[in-house]
């Protein structure tokens, strides 16, 4: 079975509208004053190479460093993905924003539909992201050994 999502590109200008109005027909389903973006970063199991979306093996970043020899589109969008604003929109420059925008739409509309501050719970995060919500540190856990 193949699983195939969609991610709203939050770069594009009409991307806020379209969340809120998502977020309204959710709404309409489940009153809520505060939500939990869960999974919340823009991620694929192709382990970067979907099926259709390189022309040929050689058409991806050629990195210098790469911690641990782990690639950087396991389990992510490739990293020549386009967004919205022209060739140099690629998810490589723009994967930790998503987000970030994301949180920062989620904040405008429970702001203005609540009249309130409000509670948003992020997995996903980056610098400046405590300004509309709260990181989550995801499936984490510790023990004594």
């Amino acid at each position: 079975m193949a699983w195939q999502a969609v991610f709203i590109d939050f770069l594009n200008p009409n991307a806020t509208q379209y969340w809120s109005d998502m977020l309204d027909e959710f709404k309409d389903s489940a009153d809520f004053d505060g939500i939990w973006l869960d999974m919340n970063e823009a991620s694929s199991f192709c382990n970067g190479e979907c099926p259709g979306f390189y022309n040929t093996p050689e058409e991806t970043i050629p990195l210098k460093y790469v911690p641990g020899n782990h690639s950087l589109e396991d389990q992510l969008l490739p990293l020549l993905a386009k967004h919205y604003g022209g060739d140099q929109s690629i998810d490589f420059n723009y994967h930790s924003l998503y987000a970030y925008y994301q949180v920062k739409a989620t904040y405008e509309y429970l702001a203005q539909s609540t009249k309130e501050r409000p509670f948003i719970l992020s997995r996903s995060s980056r610098s400046g992201l405590g300004v509309y919500g709260n990181h989550w540190l995801g499936d984490n856990y510790s023990n004594w050994q």
